[in-house]
C-alpha cells in the first residue's frame, strides 16, 4: 500500500490520502473483542477525526465521542458525517 496513495490508522479503514472525503471513506465502527461488524453485542468504538460526526436513532443507539453501545440489543443503523460540530447551546 504506497503511502503517497492511502492512508491507514488505528480506528480507521484505509483510505486514499487525499480529497475531501477521505476522512469520511476512513470512518469506521470498530467491534469488541469478540464481535464483527455485523454482530456488535457490547460497546464499539468509532472513529474521530476533526469534523466527523456519527448519529443514530437514539433509541436504538447510546453514542458518545468515540464509542457507542446498542443497549437494547437488535440493531440500528449509524451514520457518520463530515461538517463543522454543532455550536454549544448557551
Amino acid at each position: 500500500m504506497s503511502g503517497s496513495v492511502w492512508r491507514a490508522a488505528a480506528g480507521f479503514y484505509p483510505a486514499p490520502a487525499e480529497g475531501t472525503l477521505a476522512r469520511l471513506a476512513a470512518a469506521a465502527a470498530v467491534p469488541a473483542a469478540g464481535d464483527t461488524v455485523n454482530r456488535l453485542t457490547s460497546s464499539f468504538g468509532l472513529s474521530q477525526a476533526e469534523g466527523l460526526r456519527w448519529s443514530a436513532d437514539a433509541s436504538l443507539a447510546q453514542l458518545q465521542a468515540g464509542s457507542g453501545k446498542l443497549p437494547a440489543g437488535g440493531a440500528a443503523v449509524l451514520k457518520a458525517e463530515l461538517g463543522a460540530s454543532p455550536a454549544p447551546s448557551s
